[in-house]
């Protein structure tokens, strides 16, 4: 577990590099990001590791899961094998051949030569002499190359082989072709490779990585035309401004006798919670926090419990009443999450809301604004700038649409699947920070099944946006657009004060910044050259 949070973290290195605590937008990130989650293609040294333990049944000990975990057995135990006397030397020369697939996937096939096949098969049994811990044999003096084959397993020590030389000459492989990988390598036939495998014949594996797909972009994409619907500026935005203001500052007026409680004003009530039988009735008492004292109810829909401020409308000072009420999801008590209850009420009083005037005193004394005039000056001012934004945010979604209709291009699953993964574990993130969700909430809902259904559902939109970024990108690499040093300084010294106390990846962090000033500009660009047409908003029916 996290040193700093009680929650289970799917990360090894939690003892050392402790998550954020809470249940943070990082710690929901790493976990969606855990191979339990959601199996990803195997990686060739996993891939063969599984192929070994599935078709080589022995009491020897098999390869270690990571050459720097070793696990000693009963008997003769070995040291790992280290990747040192194999990879430092020269990449071993190989050819390669490629064949394209659908959905921008390459299957590339890598053929080691017999000579690079030896050495690194011999360097492994020689690591492993060295290693050796075996009975008859004192500590420093390696033994027989021969008793060492034979009590390790020829297989686990083509296995060791095998896994050098894929985890060098695959990225070689790509390196070689020049292409872009998305997501993680998968070799192709590992069961196969142990029976296929000798040591100074040549060797050839077949793996499949996905590519960063090429498009082509519009030849209009500096002079697009679209047609964007207006957001106009609403008066009554600005009404209804001044009256919140107005309400920060009024008076609680008790009711004249025989007031009733109506919405919009303020009630004094004890209530006592009970749960709900299925006749409607009261059943046994909920716990004390339920409960309240001359509590002060704001007479707002939906600020409460559902059920709760309607079952109180229309009662009058004194009366007692049996409420219906229905606890959120969301409740911070988990024991009352969801629940169907009845409040016994008993309403003490009304309290009428008395604005105070609208006037120059009064604007004097909840601002910095003179009269009545300038404040509203000032308000019409900041929703303005909030109207401009929102029209410009539409004027974006409108160029983005017209960048992308018609582009067809073949997105990899691996891109799919990393895009959709990050705008889920940011919705659970976002969940969490808006809805007052505990942690032990938000881990239910992260589930393979949950995920798979959002994936389906969000399937279209999340295709949309992979081709908006793919044609950004590629505007910005034809018209040469650059990020300078310093605006990502200026923009990352704005993102360390908002993470002030959390931990993050600088230079991820970073890459993102970069990322995302680098598609403002390109944005910029292709507003500045587009044809705009305003029309008015429709209207709904």
């Amino acid at each position: 577990t996290c040193q700093t949070t009680p929650l289970p973290c799917p990360r090894p290195t939690c003892q050392t590099t402790p998550l954020p605590h809470p249940f943070s937008r990082a710690h929901i990130t790493t976990l969606m990001s855990n191979p339990a989650f959601l199996a990803p293609a195997a990686a060739p040294a996993r891939a063969l590791r599984t192929a070994v333990s599935s078709s080589f049944t022995s009491t020897r000990p098999l390869l270690p899961a990571r050459p720097a975990a070793a696990a000693r057995l009963s008997g003769p135990s070995f040291a790992p094998v280290v990747a040192s006397a194999a990879t430092s030397a020269p990449a071993p020369p190989i050819t390669v051949s490629r064949e394209s697939l659908e959905k921008s996937k390459l299957t590339l096939s890598v053929t080691i030569p017999g000579e690079t096949t030896k050495s690194t098969y011999m360097a492994v049994l020689k690591e492993y002499s060295q290693k050796a811990e075996i009975p008859g044999f004192r500590k420093g003096k390696p033994p027989p190359m021969k008793v060492v084959l034979n009590m390790v397993g020829k297989k686990n020590v083509i296995a060791a082989t095998l896994e050098q030389l894929m985890d060098s000459c695959s990225q070689k492989a790509i390196e070689m072709e020049a292409v872009i990988p998305v997501g993680q390598v998968e070799v192709l036939d590992s069961e196969e490779m142990l029976d296929g495998f000798a040591e100074g014949e040549p060797f050839t594996f077949r793996m499949t990585v996905d590519v960063f797909p090429q498009i082509e972009l519009p030849e209009n994409y500096k002079n697009l035309s679209v047609e964007v619907e207006e957001v106009p500026f609403d008066e009554q935005v600005m009404q209804n401004a001044l009256l919140e203001i107005r309400k920060r500052e009024a008076l609680q007026v008790i009711a004249p006798d025989g007031a009733t409680a109506e919405l919009g004003t303020v009630c004094v009530a004890s209530m006592i919670g009970y749960h709900r039988l299925e006749d409607g009735s009261r059943g046994d008492p909920l716990p004390e926090i339920a409960d309240g004292k001359s509590v002060e109810i704001n007479m707002e829909v939906g600020k409460y419990m559902k059920g709760f401020v309607e079952g109180i409308v229309g009662m009058k000072v004194g009366e007692e009443k049996d409420v219906v009420v229905e606890f959120p999801d969301n409740t911070a008590r988990v024991e009352l999450r969801g629940l169907k209850a009845v409040f016994g009420v008993q309403l003490e009083a009304v309290k009428n809301t008395v604005l105070p005037d609208l006037d120059d005193e009064f604007v004097q004394k909840v601002s910095s604004c003179k009269t009545v005039d300038e404040l509203m000056v000032e308000i019409k001012a900041r929703l303005g700038e909030e109207t401009e934004k929102a029209n410009k945010e539409n004027i974006n979604k409108a160029i983005e649409k017209a960048l992308v209709e018609g582009l067809e291009v073949e997105l990899p699953d691996s891109m799919i699947e990393d895009h959709t993964k990050r705008k889920f574990a940011n919705m659970m993130a976002d969940f969490k920070d808006q809805g007052n969700l505990s942690d032990e909430q938000i881990r239910s809902m992260i589930t393979a099944e949950k995920y798979e259904k959002y994936k389906t559902s969000s399937m279209a939109n999340t295709v949309r946006q992979l081709k908006v970024i793919l044609c950004m990108n590629a505007i910005a690499t034809r018209e040469e657009i650059k990020v300078a040093a310093d605006e990502v300084d200026e923009a990352m010294e704005e993102y360390r004060k908002e993470l002030q106390g959390q931990k993050f990846d600088e230079k991820e962090l970073r890459d993102k910044v970069e990322t995302q000033l680098e598609s403002m500009k390109v944005m910029e660009l292709l507003r500045n050259s587009a044809n705009i047409t305003m029309v008015p908003a429709k209207r709904d029916e």
